[in-house]
C-alpha cells in the first residue's frame, strides 16, 4: 500500500500566517487550563514539551506568553487585558480565555464587537484545518451563537463541556482473581450482582472492600435517571426537558424516591463506605473499588501517585462507566 500523499496548499490561497515560527499563545494564568492546578505541576515543564510536541509534530514550536493582569480588578477588564495587548503592538497569534464563557451573556470584552478588527476571520479556515471545530458548532448550538459575530467566526471551542460519568474503577488484582471483566459490572444491577459475589449479602469486614463512593455521586446518578440535572446547587434541580430552566427543590420531584429504589440494596447490605480520603486511598492502592463522578479533575488527581509511567496507578486499576 503506497503511503498516504500530503495534501499540497494551493499558492494562490493566502497562507502567510503558516511559518516554522513558534506560535504565540497568550494567556493570563497558569491556573486556567481547564482543570485545578498546584504548585506541584511544573507549568513552565509542560510547556517546554507542548512546544516540542508541536515541533516534532507540526513543524513549529509554540511559545506561552503570560500577560500580567494583576493590575485589572474587574472581570472585563481582565479580558480587556488581552485586547490592550494587541493594541499596544506586541506579538500574539491565539489567546486563551481567562474564563469559562458564559454563553448566557455574550462577552463583549478581548474578541466581542468592540475588538473584531484585531482577529482573523476564521470562517475560511475550518473546513480544512479545524473540523472538529464545526463538529463542536453543530454539537453545541449555544457555542456557535457565542464564537459567530455579522456571520463570521472568530474564535473556536478549545475546551469541553463540563460534564462528568459515574465510573467503576476496580483493582486489577481483585479483578483477576474473580475472573470478572469489568466491561460486564456496567449497570447498578451488574455492579451489585458483583459485590453480591464477593460478600454474599454480608458487609465486607473492611472499609478497604467495600465501594467507596461520595453520598452526591449517587444522588447525581440518580436525579439524571429521573430526567433531572444539578446546576450550581446541590438544593434545586431542573428537567432536562424544559427549555425554560424552571428550577425545583429536590423534594418536588421523585429523585430521592428513585434513589432510595436504586441503592437500598447497597445500603443494607453494607457495600458502600465514604470519606473524603477516596482518592488517596486509590493512589496508594489501598482501595479496591470506587464508584466516582470522572471529571478530567481526576484524571489529574491520580497522576500525582505515579512516581513514573511504569508505576501508574491508572495501569493497576480498569474502569468502566455505568449506564
Amino acid at each position: 500500500m503506497s503511503e498516504p500523499e500530503k495534501e499540497v496548499l494551493n499558492p494562490k490561497e493566502n497562507f502567510s500566517f503558516l511559518t516554522d515560527a513558534p506560535l504565540e499563545i497568550l494567556y493570563t494564568d497558569d491556573k486556567l487550563w481547564g482543570t485545578g492546578y498546584d504548585s506541584n505541576d511544573a507549568p513552565t515543564v509542560n510547556y517546554i514539551n507542548l512546544s516540542n510536541l508541536c515541533k516534532e509534530k507540526f513543524g513549529f514550536p509554540v511559545k506561552f506568553t503570560k500577560i500580567s493582569a494583576s493590575q485589572f480588578s474587574q472581570p472585563a477588564s481582565l479580558d480587556s487585558a488581552f485586547a490592550l495587548h494587541i493594541q499596544a503592538g506586541l506579538s500574539g497569534d491565539l489567546i486563551f480565555p481567562c474564563r469559562e464563557i458564559d454563553y448566557e451573556n455574550k462577552h463583549d470584552f478581548h474578541w466581542g464587537p468592540s475588538y473584531t478588527n484585531l482577529y482573523m476571520d476564521l470562517t475560511p479556515y475550518l473546513e480544512r484545518f479545524c473540523p472538529e471545530a464545526i463538529l463542536n458548532f453543530e454539537r453545541y448550538p449555544q457555542i456557535k451563537d457565542n464564537f459567530i459575530i455579522n456571520g463570521k467566526v472568530y474564535a473556536i471551542y478549545a475546551g469541553m463541556p463540563n460534564i462528568s460519568a459515574i465510573a467503576l474503577m476496580v483493582k486489577n488484582d481483585l479483578l483477576e482473581k474473580t475472573g470478572v471483566d469489568i466491561h460486564t459490572v456496567n449497570n447498578v444491577d451488574a455492579l451489585y450482582e458483583f459485590m453480591d459475589s464477593l460478600s454474599h449479602g454480608s458487609a465486607p469486614e473492611s472499609q478497604l472492600n467495600k465501594i467507596a463512593t461520595f453520598g452526591f455521586t449517587l444522588l447525581k446518578y440518580a436525579a439524571y435517571n429521573s430526567g433531572y440535572y444539578f446546576k450550581d446547587s446541590e438544593s434545586f434541580v431542573f428537567d432536562m426537558n424544559d427549555e425554560k430552566c424552571i428550577p425545583h427543590l429536590i423534594e418536588e420531584t421523585e429523585i430521592l424516591d428513585n434513589f432510595c429504589n436504586i441503592f437500598n440494596r447497597f445500603f443494607k447490605d453494607g457495600y458502600f463506605s465514604y470519606g473524603s480520603n477516596i482518592y488517596d486511598l486509590i493512589g496508594n492502592g489501598s482501595q479496591e473499588m470506587a464508584l466516582l463522578n470522572w471529571y478530567p479533575f481526576v484524571t489529574k488527581e491520580f497522576s500525582k501517585y505515579s512516581i513514573d509511567e511504569k508505576d501508574n496507578i491508572l495501569k493497576k486499576i480498569l474502569h468502566c462507566s455505568i449506564q
